[in-house]
């Protein structure tokens, strides 16, 4: 079964033992019920070629590269069978992960695409993450979290809605999956207005906000509507350690682009955001 010319296959590249297993994680609730498969991708780098006549011996960074990806897929592997999925892995040898993640994803014809970007890769710049979003016809999904997150920790999940609340059945599939997880785990939606709003308008805005809530996940959300002058220090005081913010991305004459918004929301907060980009 294919969805939309597609293959309902979530594709996730791991790269750090550390996040490997909430990756794959995150990977299996993403993933269509049924039908849908998780990917797991490692890309070992490829260095120079041994000059003819040297040591057979393999280099001590190669070395610790193929340790580093025994560790990935053991964690990997480890939390989805755990889980009672039982993912495909890949490993690839190439001299920048980056395109050869966009090469599998396109020629695996993946439904959607999961990335981790650590706190160090935010710090030196999303130019990567953004070419690789827009040279894939994958929706992405973008996890920005400290290296030993993990979902069981999360308490809490907020999910911004603008004015015009858009339904996303990504964005469902994964609140659907984190509710049967944690029957107590939290879903509030969140709308920030001006300062000022008349109470009306308030009250208007809530119980649609309410609707909107209730239709996107069974597991008893919350509504709230808030006044702020500021979006990003509204939703940045609101979020805990333990929480995860779910961003939508935008798009800017066909390019997807990380927003202001959700970048500075990224750095604002210790709370793990997730940040979902769909295919134009």
């Amino acid at each position: 079964m294919a969805l939309r010319g597609r293959t309902p296959l979530v594709l996730v590249p791991v790269a750090n033992p550390a996040s490997a297993a909430a990756l794959a994680s995150l990977g299996n609730a993403l993933a269509p019920p049924v039908v849908g498969e998780v990917v797991l991708l490692t890309v070992l780098r490829q260095g120079p070629a041994a000059e003819e006549g040297d040591d057979e011996a393999a280099p001590p960074a190669l070395e610790r590269a193929l340790a580093d990806v025994q560790a990935v897929v053991r964690e990997a592997l480890r939390t989805s069978v755990m889980g009672g999925h039982a993912p495909e892995v890949l490993i690839a040898v190439a001299p920048d992960p980056w395109p050869e993640i966009a090469r599998v994803a396109r020629s695996r014809r993946c439904e959607s695409l999961l990335v981790g970007l650590s706190s160090a890769a935010e710090q030196a710049g999303t130019a990567p993450l953004e070419r690789l979003i827009n040279e894939v016809g994958s929706d992405v999904v973008v996890l920005r979290a400290d290296a030993s997150w993990t979902p069981d920790a999360i308490e809490r999940v907020i999910v911004p809605v603008g004015g015009r609340g858009k339904h996303d059945a990504l964005r469902a599939r994964l609140l659907g999956s984190l509710g049967r997880q944690s029957a107590g785990r939290v879903h509030r939606f969140v709308r920030v207005m001006p300062p000022g709003t008349a109470p009306e308008v308030l009250a208007q805005a809530e119980r649609e906000l309410e609707v909107f809530a209730s239709e996107e996940t069974p597991h008893h959300p919350e509504a709230q509507v808030i006044e702020a002058d500021d979006v990003v220090e509204a939703l940045a005081a609101m979020a805990q350690p333990n929480d995860l913010l779910v961003l939508g991305l935008h798009q800017h004459r066909g390019r997807r682009l990380f927003g202001e918004v959700a970048l500075r929301l990224a750095r604002r907060t210790d709370a793990a955001v997730l940040m979902i980009s769909h295919r134009a």
